[in-house]
């Protein structure tokens, strides 16, 4: 939802896109603008003809509902949608039940309440099973359960997911005496979410990180740049009560 509200956003917006036409603009934009084979006006005509068979998915509403009152094509849009026949949108719940300026009215919601404990030793297992691990099911639901702090967070599914990985690759099991505190675990596993990412998409610089390693050496300057970067957006979220920071304050 953030790259429609970007493209419909009063400085950028193409003065063609009416409320009439503004649906096919954006699926255009989003998902067709390197294709010769399909125009916007053949978007909106084919969505007329199919209704009944398309599902709009909205994901992330909750990140651009403040800008609804900031942009009239963003709130058309929305509008367009709001009459569609199967809408399918993800929130946080401040903004389930509206869509722009209109109410709306959803057949079903759905509320993710997170994991209870059964939840928590299936998922364990699962995950081991999956790794080819299942002699680390046990030890691992030993040691979060022996750490009440850590026990808590588990009941959020994606922390199980990465608490999970970091145990199976054998990180978080090197580390468990060392983790006195909560700062530490999420420490380690962004440390080791962002190695691996590189490790995937830049082999060069990984194999600059395994030569500081193996050197003993600090981290790659780049490396701690990225960090750094990252730990003032953190802050500046949290002096502004937002999910977003604007380009202009970057």
């Amino acid at each position: 939802m953030r790259e429609v509200a970007d493209f419909l956003s009063p400085s950028d917006i193409d003065k063609n896109i009416t409320g009439m036409n503004v649906l096919g603009y954006v699926i255009y934009k989003c998902c067709f603008m390197l294709s010769e084979d399909q125009s916007p006006e053949e978007i909106e005509t084919f969505i007329k003809s199919n209704k009944n068979q398309i599902l709009f998915i909205l994901d992330g509403y909750d990140e651009i509902v403040e800008r609804g009152t900031q942009s009239r094509h963003l709130n058309d849009f929305l509008d367009r949608i709001k009459n569609q026949t199967y809408v399918l949108m993800t929130s946080r719940p401040l903004a389930i039940d509206a869509l722009g300026q209109s109410k709306i009215i959803f057949d079903r919601k759905l509320e993710n309440i997170g994991f209870i404990n059964k939840n928590i030793e299936a998922y364990v297992r699962y995950f081991m099973r999956e790794a080819k691990k299942p002699d680390q099911t046990e030890p691992m639901l030993k040691f979060l359960k022996t750490h009440p702090s850590i026990w808590g967070i588990a009941h959020i599914p994606i922390n199980l997911e990465l608490l999970s990985w970091l145990w199976s690759e054998g990180d978080l099991e090197l580390v468990k005496g060392e983790i006195k505190t909560l700062s530490k675990l999420y420490q380690t596993i962004v440390a080791r979410v962002q190695d691996a990412y590189v490790r995937k998409s830049n082999p060069l610089y990984a194999k600059s990180l395994d030569a500081s390693v193996e050197n003993k050496e600090e981290e790659p300057f780049f490396s701690n740049l990225v960090n750094e970067f990252l730990e003032y957006l953190a802050y500046e979220s949290m002096q502004q009560e937002s999910l977003l920071i604007p380009k202009s304050q970057l």
